[in-house]
């Protein structure tokens, strides 16, 4: 899948759906679901066979995100779930120093 798809697939999914703007697993699911994939896959078919069916990784569906929210605030996640986030980032970091 093309990138510039993948950024206008995940800019609708945020426009109207307040659950994909607070958690990655519902966005990267969502998009999932937009694609034309004949076949609805189980959690190991869907690790296994991606790149046969050309879905697109995590990764470029959450940099498509913060991408989106950087250019549209208003899609940002709730006050809640960006506080929530900080404190993850910050126990990674005191993770990874030590």
């Amino acid at each position: 899948m093309k990138l510039k798809k993948v950024e206008q697939t995940v800019q609708e999914i945020l426009e109207n759906n307040l659950k994909a703007r607070n958690d990655n697993f519902v966005l990267v699911y969502e998009v999932y679901q937009k694609l034309d994939i004949p076949v609805k896959f189980e959690f190991m078919g869907l690790m296994l066979e991606h790149s046969k069916y050309g879905l697109p990784s995590f990764e470029s569906i959450t940099r498509a995100r913060r991408k989106i929210v950087k250019n549209h605030p208003e899609l940002q996640s709730s006050k809640k779930i960006k506080e929530f986030r900080k404190v993850q980032e910050e126990e990674y970091f005191e993770y990874a120093l030590n």
